[in-house]
């Protein structure tokens, strides 16, 4: 939202082509949404995994942004952003079937958010791939910004789901941080 009041401000009051914000915008948002799903990780090869593509991320988006066609859409690194998070979203989740940290993880606030990044940028890669092209014609642009705009909207509602669910109450999470594999200790069956 605020990457499209400021992209609106520099292309109709400053008459300048906004894609220096946009391209920033995306390094922005690849950094915070990995160090949240970096944060709710355990794993330590996949953190390493995390912080590995992270740096060939951060190389390549910079390269982007200050090199010669800085002034063009970056297809790549939003590609990129948008393979990586889905793929960094792909981690969480089979680390949740694998060891769950709760007995219902879709019960927690941090699964909604998870859900919420794996649909919309599953959703919008073809158009991030696409982009520069569709945005040039105005019978595609149209129909860029209704496909764009469904995945917003869908996320947003995953995103409310997230804030209504409660997670952080330690009475109704008895569970949280169990190891299954051990269960018999945890529920006193070897008494």
């Amino acid at each position: 939202m605020v990457t499209e009041i400021i992209n609106s401000y520099y292309n109709q009051v400053k008459h300048q082509d906004w894609y220096f914000n946009f391209n920033l915008f995306t390094i922005v948002e690849y950094c915070l949404l990995t160090y949240f799903i970096y944060r709710l990780i355990r794993s330590k090869v996949l953190r390493t995994i995390i912080l590995v593509m992270s740096v060939v991320y951060l190389v390549i988006s910079i390269y982007d942004i200050i090199g010669p066609d800085f002034n063009s859409y970056d297809a790549l690194s939003s590609s990129l952003e948008t393979l990586f998070l889905i793929l960094f979203s792909v981690f969480y989740l089979f680390e949740q079937i694998s060891k769950p940290d709760h007995i219902f993880f879709y019960a927690i606030p941090e699964f909604w958010v998870i859900v919420a990044i794996l649909i919309y940028f599953s959703g919008t890669f073809f158009l991030v791939n696409y982009a520069q092209s569709l945005l040039k014609n105005e019978s595609t642009k149209v129909q860029y910004s209704l496909i764009n705009t469904t995945f917003d909207l869908l996320k947003s509602l995953l995103l409310s789901v997230a804030m209504v669910v409660k997670g952080g109450d330690k009475k109704n999470n008895q569970f949280s941080r169990i190891d299954f594999g051990n269960l018999d200790e945890h529920l006193n069956l070897n008494r």
